[in-house]
């Protein structure tokens, strides 16, 4: 038993090797949602909310062949643990995972509602409000653009690009010019081989 816990985390399960850990402090979030009330479908709507929204990282993460070290939900939310060398927009794009995940999660529940209705069950109730009000609010709360937030390094993607974009537009003003010189040489080799190296990852 002892090894199933490490610092107040209670390893719950894992998915592909990475462990997916709950601290002490998570019924705090829940009885914060549910202002301190008995409501169950709130409790556990609010903790798949959180874990599918940690997911949404650790997909990109893996996407981006990076490491996934773990997941942790704790009373103050969510952490996806990772390590590797990401590029500013691997980042960037990273920290949207977990709201892109979220919002995904907001359409389909939304969807269900217009084509099934309201739910009458009290637990069911919980569980819609918790996959669209409350969802929505901790997909806005993460957006806020100050770090330790996701925002602080989701938002700057848009930048990010932006630059990559002038760059690429640069370089081939450049490799046009080049051509128009003498194509052949080893600078525009090179260049013309980078260039089309970012667009096949770009497609990829």
């Amino acid at each position: 038993m002892n090894d199933l816990f490490s610092r107040g985390y209670l390893t719950l399960f894992k998915i592909k090797g990475v462990p997916i850990r709950a601290h002490w402090s998570v019924p705090l979030v829940c009885l914060a949602f549910s202002r301190f009330r008995f409501e169950p479908g709130l409790w556990v709507g609010i903790l798949v909310v959180i874990l599918l929204h940690e997911l949404g990282h650790a997909f990109l993460v893996w996407r981006m062949g990076l490491v996934n070290l773990g997941i942790d939900l704790t009373g103050f939310g969510g952490l996806c643990r990772w390590t590797g060398h990401p590029t500013e927009i691997q980042r960037a794009g990273i920290a949207w995972g977990g709201v892109l995940a979220q919002l995904a999660l907001f359409v389909v529940a939304t969807v269900v509602l217009l084509v099934v209705g309201e739910p009458t069950h009290p637990w069911l109730r919980q569980l819609v409000e918790a996959f669209t009000t409350a969802n929505l609010f901790i997909a806005a709360f993460n957006l806020v653009p100050i770090r330790p937030f996701d925002g602080g390094e989701a938002w700057p993607l848009f930048r990010h690009l932006w630059r990559r974009r002038q760059a690429r537009r640069k370089w081939k003003k450049k490799l046009v010019k080049a051509d128009d010189d003498d194509g052949d040489d080893p600078l525009s080799q090179t260049l013309r081989q980078a260039l089309a190296d970012a667009d096949r990852k770009k497609k990829s």
